[in-house]
């Protein structure tokens, strides 16, 4: 314990009651010890070899750090330890958030409620999900609520049986008008308890952003199957018949009824006719979406990014990836939105410098990449051994999208579950 402190000196009695002075100057580091209150509470074991493990503390004790790991409790030596740090409790972190957050910042509520959630705060989550549901039209939010009302409904339930027969809901034979009805209110509705599945985001692009996306992914070298009605043409002729890029005689504008899907694609893009992009239908994919799908969504990013324990799931932070139905090409191309649109400290596909993508980089080994993966919990290296084929992949799909870069004009926003502060441990193209 610290007896006194000036500049120079430091004054200190140890657990056997011995006083002795420490000059600071011959001090590596002063690194206090935490106060746990009692149950234990959440944080960071820093070792002294730079590691680092989140646990629940129990104890930052001289000798040891008492502390516990999926329900098993186990002690770390002090001397192996350099630091113990603890996680804002949930009272602090509720009012952190709270104050982060802006009444029209619709997502970041979303992402408050689902922490809530989480958290097994269903009474504060359904207050924030029916405050937001009656200021804005947001049908994920509409959906949370019915689950987490669902939850308390089961939970008033379930206490009422454990009080006996005599305890009742107090609204159970309200009536209405005079002297009421007498009948009962409905019993809850039995839907069984949240599950994480429920509180995730869970908002897709349409099928026609699918198509969209297709559209600006188009290489005409090796075009994909197109669908382009007549009227496409037609509207094209009367939208943009001034043009030099136009035929200008009757015969040749006739013919071009007659053009392959292809040619008349060329000729959208060319005169930037982005009006009359959505009408056209892309039957097949383009070549560099399918290289995405077979090459990086379905062959790695699936199975090892997207689990629950990562970035699937309610810990996913600033990157999270949709995993139910993974096959669907909603969901796939939701997914690709999320990788090129995430705002993270770099580009998780960088264009410019593909092997500086951190879909790269965090998939190599820490001592190999230039910018190694968090040390997080569980996670494993993607690109080792025979698996290092797959970093070439991700490289071929990156440098084949098409350049420039469009900007798809889909309206998408990546879901981002970290407004919670948190300690980690995870020929010439033309313009379209």
């Amino acid at each position: 314990m610290v007896q006194a402190e000036d500049e120079i000196t430091l004054v200190i009695r140890d657990r056997h009651g011995e006083v002795s002075s420490l000059s600071k100057g011959r001090l590596v580091a002063i690194v206090p010890l935490v106060d746990v209150p009692e149950g234990g509470q959440d944080g960071i074991i820093h070792r002294r070899d730079g590691t680092h493990l989140r646990a629940l503390i129990h104890d930052d004790g001289f000798d040891a750090v008492d502390y516990e790991v999926a329900g098993i409790r186990n002690r770390m030596p002090r001397e192996v330890v350099s630091q113990v740090t603890l996680e804002p409790g949930f009272d602090e972190k509720y009012q952190r958030f709270r104050e982060a957050i802006k009444p029209n910042e619709v997502d970041k509520r979303l992402t408050f409620s689902r922490w809530l959630i989480s958290e097994k705060r269903f009474d504060l989550a359904a207050e924030e999900l029916r405050a937001l549901t009656r200021e804005v039209d947001v049908p994920e939010g509409r959906e949370l609520l019915k689950q987490v009302e669902a939850q308390l409904a089961m939970e008033r339930a379930s206490a009422a049986k454990r009080g006996g027969a005599g305890t009742a809901d107090p609204g159970a034979n309200e009536g209405s008008g005079a002297g009421g009805s007498g009948r009962s209110a409905p019993e809850p509705r039995r839907t069984g308890a949240v599950q994480l599945r429920d509180v995730l985001p869970s908002r897709l692009v349409s099928p026609d952003d699918v198509n969209l996306i297709r559209i600006y992914e188009i290489d005409l070298a090796k075009p994909p199957r197109m669908e382009i009605p007549p009227d496409v043409v037609r509207d094209l002729l009367t939208r943009y018949g001034s043009s030099s890029m136009v035929p200008a005689g009757s015969e040749e504008r006739n013919r071009m009824f007659s053009w392959d899907s292809a040619r008349v694609m060329k000729l959208l893009f060319d005169l930037k006719a982005r009006d009359l992009y959505p009408r056209v239908r892309v039957a097949t994919e383009p070549w560099t979406l399918n290289l995405f799908r077979t090459k990086v969504h379905d062959a790695w990013l699936i199975p090892t990014c997207a689990t629950s324990q990562c970035h699937g799931g309610i810990d996913a932070g600033r990157f999270f990836l949709h995993r139910r139905n993974s096959k669907d090409e909603r969901v796939r191309y939701t997914n690709l939105l999320i990788l090129l649109r995430s705002k993270l400290d770099q580009p998780l596909v960088d264009f410019e410098d593909p092997e500086s993508s951190l879909i790269v980089q965090y998939g190599m080994p820490r001592d190999e990449a230039r910018y190694p993966h968090p040390d997080v919990k569980g996670w494993k290296p993607i690109f080792t051994g025979s698996a290092r084929a797959l970093r070439a992949d991700v490289l071929q799909w990156i440098r084949s999208m098409y350049k420039p870069r469009p900007e798809y004009p889909v309206d998408y926003e990546p879901p981002m579950l970290d407004a919670i502060d948190r300690t980690p441990e995870d020929g010439e193209p033309v313009e379209r």
